[in-house]
């Protein structure tokens, strides 16, 4: 297939591979199929969502945005075409209804942690910016988010209420 695609400048065209999974019945891989789909669909949006927080915070810094969008630390193409199976966060033992719901609680808990508006993290450096130090004061570094899980349950508890 690559020598037809390559020669015509058609497509690159990788492999990889997949791991036998347990699919069930007939009516069950139906329903997965609904389920996938609508997965799919969160999951892009989620991706353009944080990709535009990344360009939102990157704003002064344009030409590096593409070298900071990363997948498990590989640039996106790396990834893409390098594609391997995480058998130890998604057993192929595991019945696919089972990863489905995994896939499923991580897309749910990466809405809850990405910020709904990426500006916030720009006007609180702005504000820290603008206000004068006074003589003495240490500055102490500090990771935005130090403690991730804290963060989201904090943005849990907001949307609470």
């Amino acid at each position: 297939m690559n020598t037809v695609t390559s020669k015509s400048n058609l497509s690159y065209n990788t492999k990889f591979t997949i791991p036998d999974f347990k699919v069930g019945t007939l009516d069950s891989l139906v329903g997965l199929s609904d389920e996938l789909a609508k997965l799919d669909i969160f999951a892009e949006s989620l991706i353009r969502r944080m990709a535009q927080s990344v360009v939102e915070v990157m704003e002064d810094a344009k030409g590096k945005v593409q070298e900071n969008l990363l997948a498990n630390g590989v640039d996106l193409m790396s990834f893409v075409t390098h594609f391997e199976w995480d058998v130890a966060k998604y057993p192929a033992k595991q019945p696919l209804v089972s990863m489905v719901d995994i896939l499923a609680r991580q897309l749910a808990q990466i809405d809850l942690c990405l910020p709904d508006r990426p500006e916030v993290p720009n006007s609180c450096l702005q504000h820290s910016e603008d206000k004068p130090r006074e003589s003495g004061e240490e500055i102490h570094g500090k990771p935005f988010h130090s403690d991730p899980e804290r963060h989201c349950e904090q943005r849990r508890l907001r949307a609470r209420f």
